[in-house]
């Protein structure tokens, strides 16, 4: 990802919150935003935002997170809906 956001591959909650505790919060795009919230453990705050109707305007939605300081979770899970949350919103519900 180009910007001044932090992109992170992850392979579970607690490794990803150890080491990105630093930034505003987490930005994601998914076709199934629903189990990415699951297997995220259901964070709360979360915030959903779509449908997106082209890929271009996902990305450029979640560019302007990454601008203002948000980490990437980046795994294959299409573009169709994007979510965010805030690093204080890590307990799990």
């Amino acid at each position: 990802m180009d910007g001044q956001g932090k992109t992170e591959k992850h392979e579970t909650l607690e490794v990803l919150v150890s080491r990105t505790n630093r930034g505003r919060g987490f930005v994601g795009l998914a076709n199934d935003p629903g189990k990415v919230k699951k297997h995220l453990g259901n964070p709360i705050c979360w915030v959903q935002e779509g449908p997106f109707f082209t890929e271009k305007a996902a990305r450029v939605w979640m560019q302007y997170y990454l601008d203002e300081g948000y980490t990437a979770i980046v795994e294959e899970n299409g573009w169709r809906f994007g979510y965010r949350y805030p690093n204080m919103a890590m307990a799990r519900k």
